[in-house]
């Protein structure tokens, strides 16, 4: 979820997939630091991304995405994934 309530876009989920590497230093002590002097414990991650973690009971219906949406995006990124080993291997066995 974003700072401002609404939902997290596909840039603010890449700066914090990205900062991840940085928080997991020294076995998540970065992390870990981060979170304890954050008022809303946010990693570092969620503070580049202007991002934060919140319990799914804790959101407004509204504000929820929905299920299909997400089973869309899933397929979607499955059915792209198995496209590009399908070239890759047509281009193995034509050489």
């Amino acid at each position: 979820m974003s700072e401002s309530g609404g939902p997290a876009g596909l840039l603010a989920a890449l700066k914090r997939t990205l900062a991840f590497y940085f928080d997991s230093l020294f076995f998540g002590f970065v992390a870990w630091r981060a979170m304890a002097t954050s008022m809303r414990r946010q990693r570092v991650g969620d503070v580049w991304a202007h991002t934060m973690v919140v319990r799914l009971t804790e959101l407004a219906p509204g504000t929820r995405r929905s299920g299909l949406a997400f089973v869309a995006a899933a397929l979607a990124g499955t059915l792209l994934d198995g496209t590009v080993i399908f070239i890759e291997m047509i281009s193995r066995l034509a050489r």
